[in-house]
């Protein structure tokens, strides 16, 4: 999956599909925010800062698409796998 194949709701940052993407292509492994930050380009080609993604990740669990686990521990959640799969519409979340 990639992040262009998911459709952005309207409060989401463009990263946020990417973490989306990067969580659901390795489902159900576990990483923290520093992996992933590591691991997802912005445009430019440049990493993302850490302590963002954390913050876009700790947003994407408060929505219930990212399920966190321990301190700076997460994986996709099963509304995290159905919004990637289109079973669930950006309009379904909340905001």
């Amino acid at each position: 999956m990639d992040a262009a194949d998911i459709e952005r709701a309207d409060w989401m940052a463009a990263v946020d599909l990417k973490i989306l993407a990067y969580y659901y292509n390795r489902n159900p492994d576990i990483y923290g925010p520093s992996t992933v930050a590591k691991n997802i380009r912005r445009t430019d080609g440049d990493s993302y800062n850490g302590d963002y993604i954390n913050q876009r990740m700790l947003t994407l669990a408060d929505v219930d698409l990212l399920e966190k686990l321990e301190r700076g521990e997460y994986r996709i959640s099963e509304t995290g796998i159905e919004y990637v799969d289109g079973e669930i519409g950006p309009d379904e979340l909340p905001d």
